[in-house]
Formats: C-alpha cells, sequence, structure tokens
C-alpha cells in the first residue's frame, strides 16, 4: 500500500503525462518509497493493459526491483530476447544491445535515472518514442554537467524528514 505522498507524486506525475508530457523524472531522497511507487505505476499500466520495462545500471537495483515487483516480473540478461512480457526487468547496457528485439513498452521505468544522459540510456529512450517515461532519481543532477533534458517535467518528492 503506498503512502499518501507517493499516491500523491504518482498523480502529480500522471497529471503531467495527461497535459502532454511523455517523460516525467520522479526526485526523492534515499528512503521515500521509490521502488514502491514504480510497483504503483507498474500495476496501474498492467490493470490497463500495457507493459513495462524498468532498467537501471545496476545489477543490485534489479534484483531488488524484482523483489518487490513479483512474479509478473520477468528478468531479462540476454537471451532468448522476450517477445511476450509484462514487466520486463534489465540492466541498461543489456537493453541498449538489445533493444531493436524487445517489443515496445507502454511505459519505461528508470531507475537511478541520474544515468539517463549516458549514451546507453539515450540510446535506449530513443528506439521507444511512443512510450512513456517515468525516471526515478534521489539527485537530479550529474557530476559531469550533462542536463537531464530528456525529461520534460519534474515531480519532486518531500524529504524523510517531512513525514
Amino acid at each position: 500500500m503506498l503512502r499518501p505522498y507517493q499516491q500523491s507524486a504518482i498523480e502529480r506525475a500522471r497529471d503531467l503525462i495527461r497535459s502532454g508530457k511523455k517523460r516525467v523524472l520522479i526526485q526523492g531522497p534515499t528512503g521515500v518509497g521509490k521502488t514502491k511507487m514504480a510497483q504503483g505505476i507498474l500495476e496501474g499500466v498492467l490493470a490497463n493493459g500495457g507493459r513495462v520495462i524498468w532498467f537501471s545500471h545496476s545489477e543490485t537495483l534489479g534484483n531488488q526491483a524484482i523483489e518487490e515487483f513479483g512474479e509478473v516480473t520477468r528478468l531479462y540478461s540476454g537471451d532468448p530476447t522476450p517477445t511476450d512480457y509484462k514487466v520486463l526487468v534489465t540492466m541498461a547496457k543489456t537493453l541498449c544491445n538489445r533493444r531493436h528485439d524487445i517489443p515496445a513498452p507502454t511505459v519505461v521505468i528508470v531507475d537511478e535515472a541520474h544515468h539517463s544522459a549516458a549514451k546507453t540510456y539515450t540510446d535506449t529512450l530513443a528506439a521507444w518514442r511512443d512510450a512513456v517515461v517515468i525516471g526515478f532519481t534521489a539527485t537530479p543532477e550529474r557530476l559531469d554537467g550533462k542536463p537531464l533534458s530528456m525529461y520534460d517535467g519534474i515531480v519532486d518528492l518531500p524529504s524523510p524528514r517531512w513525514f
């Protein structure tokens, strides 16, 4: 069950998407339940007959997502290429290398989205221009100064002190 501030953030992201924004960044500090929010989003997508690809740069984060998302989830590590999936969890490099073989998702969820300016991410996201992209990060800026301009809307979550 989502907490009120998590549900509110998801609703604000949906409002941005309804207003025409296709790529939304949800920013919140560690500990606010971003993975739980991603689960709430994917449940909504699945309820409407869509499919979701979730990816990050880390196998550890992928395993955490699988634990959170449950049995509808499929881990993709290269072969065989999935042709039918509801929720696909994978790593950025694998997805970039195989993106043309995977049927298009309805929604792409990017964990640790501050990595989104990297070429593997931009190439991957460019392959699915019609998909809604929702990025999650605690740090919406990069040390190298590259902008996260692929996102056209942002939702801020409160700090843990707020609740």
